[in-house]
């Protein structure tokens, strides 16, 4: 029997467009979240979660103490589920973790779900050389002076930009 709640592996955001959510500034507009759509959006403003600051709280909120990363995502996509979103909450959950856990590092760990989905981006900034972030994890966050490596494999977990060989 699968496993019920979140998976990594089960998002269907593609890199290109994850790298571009953790780049970008929060403008609050909900469909900047990778995942949400209409119907999403709807089932979300049926609860008064209007803005992305707000789903991102509602992310928080779950996150009680002594909860660790597993059982937080598992509650926020069961919360997802349980306001009506019945498409993308893996990809929603990805999301969220992900780019709150580039302002408050630790929040999410990707690493226990190793095997499970690492997402591949591309190069994150044209012209980049290697050592720019690449190799040594120097810029950790998302286009934060990340470089392709010899190969041109850039790879997000855990919030940050790797390169192929980290992996």
């Amino acid at each position: 029997m699968a496993r019920e709640g979140f998976t990594p592996n089960a998002s269907r955001v593609g890199g290109d467009r994850m790298a571009e959510w953790l780049r970008a500034p929060i403008t609050g507009e909900l469909e900047e979240v990778p995942g949400i759509g209409a119907a999403a959006k709807r089932a979300l403003h049926a609860v008064k979660v209007e803005t992305t600051y707000q789903l991102i709280g509602e992310f928080l909120r779950l996150r009680a103490s002594g909860v660790q990363s597993v059982e937080h995502c598992d509650r926020f996509w069961h919360w997802l589920r349980s306001v009506g979103i019945s498409s993308y909450r893996s990809s929603i959950v990805l999301a969220i973790a992900e780019r709150v856990n580039t302002m408050i590092p630790g929040t999410f760990d990707m690493v226990i779900y190793e095997g499970d989905h690492v997402a591949k981006l591309a190069p994150i900034v044209d012209g980049a050389e290697e050592g720019e972030g690449g190799r040594d994890g120097a810029g950790a966050g998302a286009g934060a002076g990340a470089g392709a490596g010899a190969d041109g494999g850039m790879h997000l977990r855990n919030g940050r930009v790797i390169h192929a060989s980290e992996l």
